[in-house]
Order: C-alpha cells, then structure tokens, then sequence
C-alpha cells in the first residue's frame, strides 16, 4: 500500500472513528465512498485539464446532522482532505477551495446519504490552495516566476537604495522591486505591478502602497493570504525590515 493509499485509509479510520457511537443507520465511511464517486460522475475535461467539483453538499436525516455537532468542521475538513487525496492520484484540477457542507433534508431517512457537487470558483479569481491545486505536481505547486510589468524585474545591483521590495526566489535569489509610486499591486496576473507566478499566489494578491508617508500591505482578498512577521493580515503599516508573504512566496520590505 504506498503512501496516498495509506492516507486515505487513515482518514477513513478518523472519520469513522467520529461516527463510531452514532446510530447504526449512519454509514461514516459512504460518505467519503459517495463523494469519491460524485467526483467521477461530475468531472469536465478542458482542453489541458480535467476539473472536479470543489464543493460538495451532503444532504443527511436531521438527526445525523446534529450528532455530527462541534465536530461538522472537523468532518468536513477530513473528507475535503480525502476528496483532493483521490483528485491528486487522478491528475484532476479544481477550480476553487475544496470542502464539504452537511445539510439537514427533511425527504432524508436515517442512514440516508446523498451528495450534490458543484464548481464554486473563488471570490477573487484567484487559485486554489497547493492542497487544493490537486492537478499539479510538488514541483509546479513550489515553483515561483517573478516580473515587473513591461519586463524583467531589476536587479539589486539596479537599485541598492530607497523604498523596495525584495522577493526571495527559489534557491536564494533575491530579486528587489523598487516601491516609488502611490501604490502597486502584487499577483499573478500579467496587469500586476509586481508578477508573482507562483501557484499560491492570487491573481491579484494584495496592495503595496503609501498614505501619509508611510507604507502599507493591503490583502485583497486573497486565497492562501497575506502575512507580516509571520501573522496575516487584512492592511497592515510596514516598519523597514519586515517580512511579507503573499502565500508561500517570501519577501522583504526596505524603506531605505
């Protein structure tokens, strides 16, 4: 049994284990079997991908849903985990954040187990997760392209001094953004100021400006988020020497 398969036994183990003391009409583990098979049955083939439902709606009998209490999160993020495990061995994309909802039907009878998939794509545009990128390998989902609009990004030698952005790329390169206008905006978008390709990064990830002499990080609503000083934030003032991160991808903010 290689590794994949031993995770998903194990989830299976985890979330049997919550159900254990239910009643016996529930059937903890069909759960994860329906929505393995949802997935199969509403899968799209695009020109370069094959995309699944990322979002999974489980309709069960009132009871069971209440049984499940406190615990709805932690289910729901388990069988999310199970669901992207398959999606992974398979090569499937998703569209969006994968997770699972459990909803009370009254047409439901103890026991009952009946999933509804669907494609929800994020608010922003942007890009699932690396968990979530199911149709990527360790290497893609790692790998970070960085430009500045109209051409390659300068280098430190380019510009030593003054506001700036240094972005760390994979094997220590650093690559510095000068920080000379009102504001810029850092994503993966070709319209960005500062172009982040990396898979975790947003199409349009957060807002490097400056208000009343001072400089800001703004997130706009990213997927995985913006961090300073390894907290995240929504718009945060940034101090010279701060660390910023726009997913996974790490930088350094330089007032002189």
């Amino acid at each position: 049994m290689n590794f994949l398969a031993r995770m998903e036994r194990a989830i299976e183990e985890i979330v049997e284990g919550i159900f254990r003391k239910a009643r016996e009409a529930t059937h903890p583990v069909e759960i994860g079997r329906y929505l393995l098979r949802e997935m199969e049955d509403e899968k799209r083939i695009s020109v370069t991908r094959t995309y699944v439902p990322n979002h999974y709606k489980v309709r069960l009998h009132a009871r069971d849903v209440e049984y499940l209490g406190p615990l709805a999160r932690t289910v729901s993020r388990e069988l999310a985990a199970h669901v992207m495990s398959r999606a992974r061995r398979q090569g499937y994309s998703f569209v969006g954040r994968v997770d699972v909802e459990f909803v009370a039907d009254e047409a439901a009878k103890p026991g009952d187990i009946r999933v509804e998939g669907s494609f929800v794509e994020d608010d922003d545009g942007g890009e699932p997760d690396d968990a979530s990128r199911a149709g990527l390998s360790a290497e893609e989902t790692s790998r970070t392209l960085i430009s500045s609009r109209g051409g390659a990004g300068p280098s430190n030698r380019d510009l030593p001094t003054g506001p700036r952005l240094i972005v760390r790329l994979n094997g220590g390169v650093e690559r510095v953004f000068p920080l000379g206008g009102d504001r810029v905006v850092v994503g993966r978008s070709s319209s960005c100021g500062i172009v982040l390709e990396d898979a975790g990064v947003s199409r349009r990830h957060a807002e490097i400006g400056r208000e009343a002499g001072r400089f800001y990080v703004l997130d706009l609503g990213s997927t995985n988020g913006t961090y300073v000083n390894g907290r995240r934030v929504s718009r945060q003032i940034l101090a010279d020497g701060d660390h910023v991160n726009f997913g996974k991808v790490a930088a350094c903010f330089k007032e002189a």
